[in-house]
């Protein structure tokens, strides 16, 4: 680990003669110094991968350190995923780490992502996208987790959403108390803070009030 220069370094673990002897673990720090590039290349070379007997943590620690290039080509090769065998889960999260959303949803499609799976990546869209995923449900949401969507907006478009998609939330039974005791204590002050603002009826705000957690509702001393 002494070596600094990446190129030096990949070539000595490429070399068995010279890395005998060296277990997974420690092999596995020194690719942890590389550079990305060099990384990238450990994972496309599965001979060395079985050989080093690095196991599907590491390898799925290694290719979550990279860059969302790198992760798009090792995505983008379904062999290679395969060769990794990458569980559903390692996929699903890979692809959430993925900033560009039309990318996300194309790798979804790829790998016909399931339910709970959708869920998690979705989340880590923008309040803008998800809003309108929503209220499209292109992905057939069930009612629980559209409620778990619209509680993962921020809190100013969470108050946003129920103002302007009553008929949605009605037609998908989805009363504004099912949202906001999904939240955070900080998000549930946050939305107190403004829910007069929010056209709630007077049995609306009773009910977000009662099911506020008991931090949140000692804050606010009712």
């Amino acid at each position: 680990q002494d070596i600094s220069d990446s190129k030096i370094k990949l070539t000595i673990l490429k070399k068995p003669e010279l890395i005998e002897g060296l277990d997974a673990y420690y092999i596995t720090k020194i690719i942890f110094t590389l550079d990305e590039n060099a990384r990238f290349s450990i994972i496309e070379d599965l001979n060395f991968l079985k050989n080093s007997k690095i196991d599907n943590y590491d390898i799925n620690k290694i290719i979550k350190s990279l860059g969302d290039k790198y992760k798009l080509q090792v995505l983008s090769n379904k062999s290679l995923v395969s060769e990794l065998e990458l569980r559903d889960y390692q996929i699903s999260e890979l692809i959430a780490e993925i900033q560009d959303e039309a990318t996300k949803l194309k790798l979804m499609d790829a790998y016909k992502i399931k339910s709970h799976r959708t869920l998690e990546i979705l989340q880590t869209f923008s309040d803008k996208s998800k809003s309108q995923i929503i209220l499209n449900n292109e992905f057939g949401l069930a009612r629980n987790h559209l409620i778990k969507l619209i509680s993962s907006l921020n809190t100013e478009s969470i108050a946003q959403f129920i103002i302007e998609n009553r008929e949605f939330m009605q037609k998908n039974n989805i009363a504004p108390y099912n949202i906001t005791k999904m939240l955070t204590t900080e998000k549930q002050l946050e939305i107190i803070q403004n829910i007069e603002n929010m056209g709630l009826s007077l049995a609306e705000k009773r009910q977000v009030f009662v099911t506020l957690d008991q931090e949140a509702k000692e804050k606010i001393d009712l």
